[in-house]
């Protein structure tokens, strides 16, 4: 009886190791590289930070200021414009008509709003602005960043 049930066990282990051996080999099989007539690039495209910046004119009861907003991007195939806005850096800003002088122009960091895959922003700026006399006024404006 015991000589039977060794049998059995070893005819059993050599089923089981058949099987796992024999479902290995058309897996391995699959994997087998073919040569392809598709285009395939010769190197991988840069993954470096690069700058840019945008400028608008924005206009306020009639006054007129440039307003230049810093960026960084980066590459990125997959997107239309084969980049993505990665942050925002800073802002400057000058007058072009109306304002006495124009103050300082800031980010709203927290406010900024991405869409099509990072590749456009709506970016919040504040800022000052004077018609001379010691009157300012603090306005703002969503400025539009994109890189389609």
């Amino acid at each position: 009886m015991k000589k039977n049930h060794f049998t059995y066990i070893a005819i059993l282990f050599m089923i089981t190791f058949n099987l796992s051996f024999t479902s290995i080999v058309p897996i391995y099989a699959e994997t087998t590289l073919q040569p392809s007539n598709e285009n395939v690039p010769s190197k991988v495209e840069g993954r470096e930070i690069l700058r840019g910046s945008s400028t608008k004119t924005v206009t306020y009861a009639g006054n007129k200021a440039k307003i230049t907003v810093y960026y960084t991007y980066r590459y990125e195939s997959s997107n239309a414009s084969g980049n993505y806005i990665t942050g925002f850096t800073g802002t400057s800003i000058s007058k072009v008509s109306g304002w006495h002088s124009v103050g300082t122009a800031t980010i709203n960091m927290n406010g900024i709003i991405y869409s099509r895959n990072s590749q456009v922003a709506s970016v919040p700026v504040t800022y000052t602005a004077g018609m001379g006399e010691g009157y300012n006024t603090t306005c703002s404006v969503t400025l539009t960043v994109s890189l389609l």
